[in-house]
């Protein structure tokens, strides 16, 4: 019905806020570090980072659902 649906739509696009905010975190803050005290990341690192966004992506709506939809008491 029409609440199930926007319970889903909230919760898709509350994760997509989480993952745009992750990947402007992710682009800017390793440059900022790598400016200030000529400190850079590995490839090998950034690898991981995208790994977690990407398993972010696919969990974490279903999460947020199963969270809202916890019984109270």
């Amino acid at each position: 019905d029409e609440r199930e649906l926007a319970q889903r739509n909230r919760a898709y696009f509350s994760a997509f806020k989480y993952l745009v905010m992750m990947t402007i975190l992710g682009g800017l803050v390793p440059e900022l570090v790598a400016k200030l005290f000529k400190f850079e990341l590995s490839v090998g690192l950034m690898k991981n980072y995208m790994l977690l966004m990407f398993t972010t992506a696919l969990v974490l709506p279903g999460a947020m659902l199963a969270w809202a939809d916890k019984p109270t008491d």
